[in-house]
């Protein structure tokens, strides 16, 4: 009891700790080009990227939890640099570097404090497609990837439900139709961790396993409002609660999101307008050894338009966008504070169609202008070329993407502790260009190859001159300027066919980045440097209420930064004036951690009674309890009175887990 409690409650407090040391779904698509386009091709869903809803069925559920971002991983590309962490790594980009989107706007920074799970549930957010490269030319504003979130939201009964029961957290969920084409679909979702951890701490007086608790809210609406007019909104609403030390560091994090848009379908045109808000809300104090108080926000909003329309037989489609955002940042930390905002305005351009016989192009051009601490004005050209004689599709891209805010981690991997902060006065956007080509291909009924390979070269890349607040630290001046690049290519094969689905996929990527006030100007490997990314799927299904499913994964270990020598120091506050040993840093990110790979396991059941269906979820996570390092710990060791040196010591905090999950539906 008191080892999985550790297990699934310790982990915020790992992360938080470990990292300070180290450096004080009806249908799931993802694509490379337009979802449209793959649709308009004809294609079956696998040679086009697209995975039915039976694709998060195929894989092992995350401690019981079906989650559209952990499938995304899995994809060829696409990399995380631990369980704990629900950032996506794409083609050796940071994972804010990504921006996600639903119903066209987007969306705030999709993880639960812990990052073992996002905020996105599939019963309401069914539909995603992950832009890799070649980007539509209504997306700017992010270096590395788009992910394009739809609520599924189809007429097909007059309501449908879901009840859970897992490790985690519970959760229930409704998809209700009403007259007309009305559809409303809700999904609650909170965690009961926090009453057994303090079941537990008062029955062990000696035990001090941290208290968390999440929740979250997600609801979709669509209104049909007449034979052309439709309206839809969309709200997500997230809280994390955590207290370490039997309450003595409490840390709250909130995030919400919300949007509406009314949009006109034709034969010919489609016309779209919506409104969007996001914003994310962090706060914690601590009154241990060193006195810390923060209190962060960030709050978004934006409006914007976009027409399309079909030229002559529909072969061609014109398409043309406007959108305004304003931005508002609030830091607090200790005394210090500092506030900022900014208006950016975007306009895009886009065409796309048949060129000859099986010959396609998309391209397109967006245009922003910045308005903050300074004012800047990008053009962001796209182009994109398919090739499709037959099964197979050869495709070249490039696109061009600015970004304009930069987070300032607490951790080497995403928290909520990080500190997004926009430009500062005389810094100009980040940003980059992507070069993609490839090839895919359906071989037979069964198989399908994909293959491709990337270049990304990156200018005024951002990251911050130091990542130590203090009392003694300004809020501002830390955002530095840089470069970097990532190379690769990526290698998907699938088979499909009666009870068997098979996929495996390899992905080989270099990433640098360089700045003139890190590691004395040198080139050095970030965190999310990921060399070697395997992944494999089996999934069988026995009999008709049967699964049994599988997921092998290896990566190469991350990069964190290693102490190169200790300073001894003592405090004037303890009576004793006992040694402090305080690391010494020279350089980011000089050593590696070890690689990764673990097996998940998990079988499924469904059991139909009349009109609801029991499917039970048992697994195992990690099923060969590979001791994979969660971070590395720097401890200090004295041989003498004259000598003390730090020792790295590995820190494992997810091993073999079983679980077993519950779902009701209706």
């Amino acid at each position: 009891m008191r080892y999985l409690l550790m297990l699934a409650l310790a982990l915020p407090l790992a992360r938080i700790q470990a990292q300070t040391q180290a450096q004080q779904a009806d249908s799931v698509i993802y694509a490379t080009h337009e979802a449209a386009e793959v649709q308009i091709a004809g294609r079956r869903s696998a040679a086009a990227g697209i995975a039915t809803r039976s694709a998060l069925e195929r894989i092992p559920t995350l401690l019981g939890e079906k989650d559209v971002m952990k499938y995304l991983a899995t994809l060829p590309g696409v990399a995380t640099t631990s369980a704990l962490d629900a950032g996506l790594y794409v083609r050796g980009g940071a994972s804010d570097e990504n921006t996600c989107f639903v119903n066209g706007s987007p969306v705030v920074s999709p993880e639960h404090l812990t990052g073992i799970l996002s905020t996105f549930d599939p019963f309401v957010l069914g539909r995603s497609v992950l832009y890799k490269s070649g980007f539509p030319a209504r997306y700017n504003g992010s270096l590395a990837a788009y992910v394009d979130l739809q609520p599924t939201l189809e007429r097909d009964s007059l309501c449908r439900g879901e009840a859970d029961l897992g490790l985690l957290s519970s959760a229930l969920r409704l998809r209700v139709s009403g007259r007309g084409g009305t559809v409303l679909a809700v999904s609650a979702r909170l965690s009961y961790l926090q009453l057994l951890t303090r079941l537990y701490n008062r029955i062990d007086e000696e035990s001090d396993i941290p208290d968390y608790s999440f929740g979250d809210v997600t609801a979709a609406l669509r209104v049909p409002l007449g034979p052309h007019w439709s309206f839809d909104a969309f709200g997500l609403y997230s809280a994390d609660r955590l207290r370490i030390d039997r309450g003595a560091f409490p840390l709250r994090w909130q995030t919400a999101s919300g949007n509406v848009r009314f949009s006109r379908r034709t034969g010919e045109s489609r016309l779209s307008l919506r409104a969007a808000f996001r914003g994310r809300h962090s706060e914690g104090d601590s009154e241990q050894q060193v006195t810390t108080d923060y209190d962060n926000a960030e709050r978004f909003a934006t409006a914007g338009a976009e027409y399309g329309h079909r030229i002559g037989t529909g072969s061609w489609e014109l398409s043309a966008g406007a959108e305004f955002e304003y931005a508002a940042f609030r830091t607090r930390f200790n005394d210090l504070s500092a506030d900022a905002e900014y208006g950016l305005w975007s306009g895009w351009l886009s065409a796309r169609g048949r060129i000859a016989g099986e010959l396609h192009a998309e391209g397109g051009l967006n245009l922003q202008h910045y308005d903050g601490d300074g004012r800047y004005t990008r053009c962001a050209p796209r182009l994109r070329l398919r090739y499709s004689p037959g099964r197979w599709n050869i495709w070249a891209d490039y696109a061009r993407t600015a970004q304009y805010t930069a987070v300032l981690s607490v951790m080497n991997s995403r928290s909520p502790l990080d500190i997004l902060r926009p430009l500062e006065a005389g810094l100009p956007p980040a940003e980059c260009d992507q070069i993609s080509v490839g090839a895919d291909v359906e071989a037979g009924r069964a198989w399908y190859l994909y293959a491709a390979l990337f270049y990304r070269k990156m200018y005024h890349a951002k990251d911050f001159g130091s990542r130590m607040l203090s009392a003694e630290t300004e809020l501002t001046g830390l955002l530095i300027d840089g470069s970097g690049e990532a190379r690769g290519m990526e290698f998907d094969l699938m088979y499909d066919r009666g009870p068997w689905y098979f996929r495996a996929n390899y992905t080989l990527s270099d990433s640098w980045r360089r700045f003139d006030a890190v590691n004395e100007g040198r080139r050095f490997r970030p965190p999310f440097d990921i060399r070697h990314n395997v992944k494999a799927n089996l999934s069988w299904k026995p009999a008709e209420r049967w699964t049994l499913a599988f997921m092998w994964s290896y990566q190469s270990g991350t990069y964190t930064t290693f102490p190169v020598g200790v300073a001894v120091a003592h405090d004037i506050h303890n009576p004793q004036n006992d040694p402090v040993f305080v690391p010494v840093y020279r350089e980011r990110y000089n050593f590696r951690m070890p690689a990764t790979h673990r097996l998940d396991v998990d079988v499924a059941y469904t059991r139909p009674w009349q009109r609801l269906a029991l499917t039970v979820h048992a697994g195992v996570y990690n099923a060969y309890n590979r001791a994979n390092a969660s971070y590395v710990q720097f401890r200090a060791e004295s041989r003498d009175t004259y000598y003390t040196r730090f020792v790295p010591r590995a820190r494992v905090l997810l091993p073999v887990i079983p679980y077993l999950s519950l779902s009701l539906t209706w």
